[in-house]
């Protein structure tokens, strides 16, 4: 929970907020006007015992809400080129 935490308000003087996202109630949904867009988050969360860390909380957002007219794709690397660095 501590990502989460990090990334929205924070948790008491234990974790430093950086305000990047904000949960919010229906209510509050339903006060959003029409032209802005409203996406959801997929929250996963994982134990991998032999991290330092080990439970991992993983958010992907509605990619299929989100408009964005730059480019969403990466291209990757050929194997000859990955070999050359």
């Amino acid at each position: 929970m501590k990502e989460l935490d990090r990334i929205s308000q924070g948790y008491k003087d234990i974790v430093k907020d950086t305000d990047t996202v904000k949960f919010m109630t229906r209510e509050e949904v339903k006060k959003i006007p029409k032209y802005k867009t409203v996406t959801y988050a997929w929250i996963t969360a994982n134990y991998r015992e032999e991290k330092a860390n080990p439970y991992q909380i993983r958010i992907t957002v509605g990619r299929n809400l989100i408009k964005y007219s730059g480019l969403i794709t990466l291209t990757t690397a050929d194997l000859i080129t990955s070999k050359i660095l």
